[in-house]
């Protein structure tokens, strides 16, 4: 009989974690295995050129809506690739309809003219998607959803790569499809704005643990987009009595088995 192969760990990379206030931290973006960023925040980019990791390595990159501590780092990102790292593969970049228009629009505000002379060194191609729609990528499959953050629209992704499927709320407040959206997860990274509730449409802490509540034991459930936390916040969030939760730090690695 043959013994099941083991599959490696993931690399679960935060570059960021705090909230659109960014409370003493980096605004929240995350990289998967080195390959898959997660929000292109303006802070993301510093954060990857300190740590040295290779440009070029990243395949995909998911946005989940237009608010700029989420997505302002794109003209850099662009910029970077127009002029530093050459790709060999373009660069895909996935989101809800109007995220062509919306990146170029911002390039084009943050360097007039820059897009349209050296684009021609930047091999880059947009998926644009709208809710309930899976896609298939070369090595990934996603399904987007649709969250709640009103009046802006967002998509939380479901993501199954190397037999793996993890979600991606993006900011929302509870909703039907962030429901969806975490079931038969091996992994949730959701956020959490606040600890009460002081922003609408964001989770808080009793959202979190409701939803911790009803994820099966053996799924795994990060949160970032956070707010400050002093050391006894952190531990009642982690000591809570429904289930394991992680907190993400700038710069925290987590290995997802």
């Amino acid at each position: 009989m043959k013994k099941a192969v083991k599959q490696s760990p993931l690399e679960l990379l935060f570059l960021g974690s705090g909230n659109g206030f960014a409370p003493g931290r980096n605004f929240s973006s995350f990289l998967l295995d080195g390959r898959i960023l997660f929000e292109p925040s303006p802070t993301s980019l510093p954060f990857l050129k300190k740590r040295g990791i290779p440009l070029h390595q990243i395949d995909y990159v998911f946005v989940s809506h237009f608010h700029g501590d989420h997505c302002f780092g794109l003209p850099f990102l662009f910029l970077d690739h127009y002029f530093v790292t050459r790709r060999e593969r373009p660069l895909t970049i996935i989101g809800q309809k109007g995220t062509r228009k919306f990146s170029n629009q911002l390039m084009e505000m943050a360097f007039p003219k820059t897009r349209k002379r050296y684009a021609k060194n930047f091999p880059v191609v947009f998926q644009e998607v709208g809710p309930g729609r899976t896609c298939s990528l070369k090595e990934l499959t996603f399904t987007a959803y649709r969250m709640y953050h009103a009046p802006t629209a967002v998509l939380g992704f479901r993501i199954v790569y190397k037999k793996r499927r993890l979600a991606y709320s993006g900011d929302t407040g509870p909703c039907a499809g962030l429901l969806k959206l975490i079931q038969g997860v091996n992994v949730a990274i959701l956020e959490m704005s606040s600890l009460k509730d002081d922003y609408p449409s964001h989770l808080n802490r009793q959202n979190i643990l409701d939803i911790r509540k009803i994820l099966p034991s053996e799924s795994r459930l990060i949160l970032t987009h956070l707010p400050f936390l002093t050391a006894g916040q952190k531990k009642a969030l982690r000591e809570n009595p429904y289930g394991a939760l992680d907190l993400a730090e700038d710069g925290k690695v987590f290995q997802l088995d």
